[in-house]
């Protein structure tokens, strides 16, 4: 039985990049999911360890709510506190520092 050699297959980087930026796509549009999921795990975690108690899980509901809110608004988050830091991506101006000598007794 002979095998025949099978030339070897190239890589090349533009579909290892096309391959990343969509396996990339994927995981972020599973992240809300994921986000939801822990949240309402944490949720049913602290209200069977609290004993039913409605204040821990109300808190805990409202902190899980708003990191999934976070983790679904990113980009509202990078284009509006993202800009107030970056200077909206402009140069700092320069500044003008001038130096006088005192006066020496």
């Amino acid at each position: 039985m002979t095998f025949l050699a099978s030339p070897p297959q190239s890589i090349e980087a533009a579909d290892f990049l096309t391959w990343f930026q969509t396996t990339t796509g994927r995981v972020e549009n599973l992240l809300p999911i994921v986000a939801i999921l822990a949240v309402g795990f944490a949720v049913l975690k602290v209200y069977h360890r609290s004993g039913g108690a409605l204040a821990p899980t109300l808190v805990t509901l409202l902190v899980g709510g708003a990191v999934v809110w976070g983790i679904m608004n990113v980009t509202w988050f990078s284009t509006s506190i993202g800009g107030v830091f970056n200077n909206g991506g402009a140069p700092a101006p320069h500044s003008v520092v001038q130096l006088e000598r005192g006066r020496s007794a």
